[in-house]
């Protein structure tokens, strides 16, 4: 199996779940796409480091906390359109330029 079979395979399944008009998978992918959804797993990996480490280090509870932190400055950024690197990794779509023209 080669990339092109891959990628039509790939087109397949996005049409088909693109095309489906079912509620519960829309639904499903609704709430697979919610951050909220993984916060468990996230969780129990955590737990599962820490309980597999003989003693806890600071470096395991700096790098979940620089994690969330992360988190919440992507996630607040997206919905309040306010991201510190908005700027530079958004493209204005032609709807803002109309906004912007005097005349």
């Amino acid at each position: 199996m080669n990339l092109t079979q891959l990628l039509e395979i790939d087109r397949a399944v996005l049409a088909w779940f693109n095309g489906s008009n079912s509620l519960f998978i829309d639904a499903l992918a609704q709430n697979l796409t919610s951050g909220f959804t993984w916060i468990p797993l996230y969780l129990a990996l955590v737990f599962v480091i820490i309980k597999k480490t003989t003693t806890p280090c600071p470096q395991i509870f700096l790098a979940i906390g620089c994690a969330v932190l992360a988190v919440v400055v992507v996630s607040v950024g997206r919905t309040h359109h306010q991201a510190p690197l908005c700027s530079f990794a958004t493209q204005p779509r032609p709807a803002h330029k109309a906004h912007h023209r005097s005349g």
